[in-house]
């Protein structure tokens, strides 16, 4: 057995990863918030949606293309991700004994489905074949920002094996201090941002609805039923905390950026926009429940509004990047 002796913050936001990410990096010494995790790495600004708004759209893309805006933040990054095939056996144990040498030499990684179920989990230790992890699991929600030491509040350990079956596996490692350049990075990061939101950024899988595309595809489901209503309500809050944090990300970089700060701002508001339709939308199918049909018609047009508000948030942007 072996345990990193860190105070690590619950990873609360519903995107796990963000939370994870954030959690590490603060407690490596990074000034870092969820706002900047999301922004940074291009979270805040992916949409992507299946055809019956399932909830894996949120993390069904490439994962690799976090890498570069995470390592942006101060440490360096390395994000491994694969497809599980009929034997998932090797791709577990080789990323088990990877997290083991991370953990003995002191650094905690992030690791998809290391809790249990399919969302990310901080690896703080393992104990024989078992991961020990921090996870929302160990959430507060009366005191969503206090940090826990590895014997405070324990998890249930998790087997290596024996993860839940969701297809995939992946894993972010962060290793020693780099130095960050912050006008660059925060071009590189507008870069991001745009193709995301364009849609035809190349993490995007096909089979699935991308971009500001992606909130018109949805509203199609809602309007022929075709929905899964877990799903639906798992996407609404996923997605109104993504724009929530690149409406807020985009407005830090406007402030900072003289030569495109209206342009940034304006894209910012844009997002805000569409965070606050998401908002009713998430409150109006919370927990799969069902508004009628005057309730979903009402959700329809303002998925279709946030769709408007994410391609003229991808118009400022461009004229932003035209600017920068």
């Amino acid at each position: 057995m072996n345990a990193i002796d860190v105070k690590l913050q619950p990873p609360w936001p519903w995107v796990s990863l963000v939370g994870c990410c954030t959690s590490v990096l603060r407690s490596r010494g990074v000034k870092c918030d969820f706002t900047d995790v999301a922004g940074m790495s291009g979270y805040a600004f992916l949409v992507n949606t299946s055809v019956r708004v399932g909830p894996e759209g949120v993390t069904s893309f490439d994962w690799l293309a976090l890498q570069p805006g995470l390592q942006a933040l101060g440490l360096e990054t390395e994000v491994v991700f694969t497809e599980l095939g009929e034997d998932p056996g090797g791709p577990l144990e080789e990323v088990f004994e990877r997290v083991k040498a991370e953990v003995d030499a002191g650094r905690c990684p992030v690791v998809w489905a290391a809790c249990g179920s399919p969302e990310f989990a901080v690896v703080y230790g393992y104990d024989g074949d078992n991961y020990l992890v921090r996870s929302a699991r160990s959430v507060n929600w009366k005191k969503p920002e206090r940090l826990l030491k590895p014997e405070q509040e324990l998890e249930d350990p998790v087997p290596h094996d024996r993860l839940p079956a969701s297809g995939k596996l992946g894993a972010v490692f962060f290793g020693d201090k780099v130095e960050a350049v912050p006008t660059r990075t925060g071009v590189q990061a507008v870069v991001r941002a745009a193709g995301l939101l364009s849609g035809r950024h190349a993490a995007y899988w096909p089979g699935f609805a991308h971009g500001a595309a992606a909130f018109d595809a949805w509203a199609d489901a809602l309007c022929s039923g075709e929905f899964e209503p877990e799903g639906n309500a798992y996407n609404a809050a996923c997605y109104w905390e993504l724009q929530m944090f690149g409406a807020g990300f985009l407005s830090r970089l406007a402030r900072h950026s003289a030569g495109a700060s209206k342009e940034l701002a304006a894209a910012g508001l844009e997002l805000a926009r569409s965070w606050g339709n998401l908002e009713q939308v998430k409150d109006m199918f919370a927990a799969g429940a069902s508004p009628g049909r005057d309730g979903v018609e009402k959700a329809e047009g303002m998925l279709r509004d946030c769709g408007q508000a994410n391609r003229a948030a991808l118009a400022a942007l461009e004229n932003a990047l035209a600017l920068l």
